[in-house]
């Protein structure tokens, strides 16, 4: 049987989620089924130490204003049977790439990564307009999205058929998550409080502003909140939580090489998002059995969290909801064994990787 040719085209390895759904799929794709190639304009980033060697690696050492005929080019004389290409805005340079290779029979697939409607209040700029991705998704055979809120908001903000996308959830690598969680030292510094954990980029997207004045209004004082992660407003948030009096229940840890091994000593995890794509830090922690604190932003997050069973579910922007979800500390009373089984069972890398794998079979040339 002939292997199916898939190109995976990105900005580079660099990043967050995207980038590493990326690297999972390609590391564990079948090899007797499909022929992987990487197609980056830099080749720079953390994951490419994560990469399987047998995955070719084309670098254009291109910006992204000009990559679209270096791309054109490249898909060209590989001739795929599949292109697949993220994060959302470098769809577009690829859709441009498509104008080249009309009469190319290969099938293109987009991979979203936000929610189109809440992007555009942070993103004004007119080349992340609702216009200009209408357009740029008519060169896609498929848009794969990673919730159902995705689907429905990218659906009915770019009018995209509902024949042409499909929802594949990001996976969570259970094996790997486990043996860093185990392989990792780490003590809370806190005494015998209850200690939460919120882990993400210290920007506006992750809402830990909303944080910090939700802890201020907790009653009970054996609550500690460790947030773990870098960006831009480390110092604003620092001098919020002394402003607000909570500095000496608040720990800022910085970026951590191995957040693991904490979630799975925490109490909980709380997500104090205004909105996401589908959080993998929500999952991996669930998948270590750490129950979760999480506002019901969009991006999924009632798709992962039972509200009551494996955490709780907090109104958005609502102060009052996210104290009183801590101060009840409900969480505290779940099953840590049954959180990470349901998780893994939903969320294994084996069951995405072979929807996945369904995708690309039923890719044929157009």
């Amino acid at each position: 049987m002939k292997r199916r040719k898939i190109l995976f085209v990105l900005p580079s390895l660099v990043g967050g989620g995207a980038e590493r759904v990326f690297v999972h799929l390609m590391n564990h794709l079948n090899r007797q089924r499909f022929e992987i190639i990487l197609v980056v304009l830099k080749r720079k980033g953390p994951y490419f130490s994560s990469l399987r060697e047998d995955v070719p690696v084309i670098s254009l050492e291109s910006d992204v204003l000009g990559c679209w005929f270096g791309l054109a080019r490249v898909i060209k004389e590989n001739r795929p049977d599949v292109v697949i290409s993220t994060p959302f805005f470098f769809n577009i340079y690829v859709a441009l790439a498509r104008l080249f290779l009309l009469g190319q029979k290969t099938v293109f697939i987009a991979r979203e990564t936000g929610i189109p409607s809440v992007r555009n209040t942070v993103y004004r700029n007119i080349l992340f307009s609702d216009s200009v991705f209408r357009l740029a998704y008519k060169f896609f055979h498929t848009v794969v999205c990673q919730s159902n809120d995705m689907f429905i908001d990218v659906q009915r903000k770019y009018k995209i058929s509902s024949d042409k996308m499909l929802t594949i959830n990001n996976p969570v690598d259970v094996c790997y998550v486990e043996s860093l969680a185990e392989s990792g030292s780490f003590e809370f510094q806190s005494g015998g409080a209850i200690n939460l954990i919120a882990v993400g980029s210290l920007h506006a997207q992750k809402g830990f502003d909303f944080l910090l004045r939700a802890f201020q209004r907790v009653n009970r004082k054996d609550v500690h909140l460790h947030i773990i992660g870098e960006g831009v407003d480390r110092s604003s948030l620092e001098a919020l939580s002394k402003e607000l009096c909570v500095d000496g229940r608040v720990t800022f840890h910085g970026f951590l090489e191995n957040p693991y091994a904490v979630m799975k000593q925490a109490d909980a995890l709380i997500l104090s998002s205004k909105w996401e794509g589908f959080p993998n830090v929500l999952i991996e922690a669930m998948a270590l059995g750490c129950p979760v604190v999480a506002v019901d932003c969009p991006g999924g997050i009632n798709e992962i969290v039972r509200d009551g069973e494996n955490g709780v579910l907090v109104e958005p922007g609502s102060v009052k909801s996210m104290s009183k979800a801590i101060d009840s500390a409900n969480f505290l009373t779940m099953d840590r064994a049954d959180i990470a089984a349901d998780i893994k069972e939903r969320f294994s890398l084996n069951k995405i990787i072979a929807e996945y794998e369904g995708l690309f079979s039923r890719c044929g040339k157009h």
